[in-house]
């Protein structure tokens, strides 16, 4: 996907590729919005509807097709594939925000568990 970052101290509009946001980096997103009073938080279609929309900026990277249903482009691939590829922790980082460490999956949990049953059975 393409990220488009707009923070405090930093001179116009800056883009970069990341991977999809996962559900750990939409719960650390929403995270960041929960203490906002602007917010509608009476119920789930509230919230939504209270959530901004905020479309792309129209610059020499992006492109309107059809701005009333919200529908953009890319100039080209090749555009696309030059800008740099950050990950969610560097994009945070450049909003000022600590995105924290992903908790373990089930996966990874399990092996913790039979490392340390493993570790213990050897004493």
């Amino acid at each position: 996907m393409i990220c488009e970052i707009r923070s405090p101290g930093v001179d116009g509009i800056l883009y970069c590729r990341a991977e999809v946001p996962d559900e750990h980096v939409n719960d650390c997103r929403a995270i960041m919005h929960e203490g906002d009073a602007s917010l509608d938080t009476s119920s789930p279609e509230a919230l939504y509807r209270s959530v901004p929309a905020i479309a792309p900026t129209h610059t020499e990277i992006v492109s309107p097709v059809d701005v009333k249903k919200g529908v953009y482009q890319l100039v080209s691939e090749e555009v696309y594939q030059a800008l740099p590829e950050w990950d969610w922790y560097h994009i945070f980082n450049m909003c000022g925000a600590t995105l924290p460490p992903k908790p373990p999956s089930k996966r990874e949990l399990k092996a913790m568990r039979a490392k340390a049953w493993a570790e213990s059975q050897r004493k």
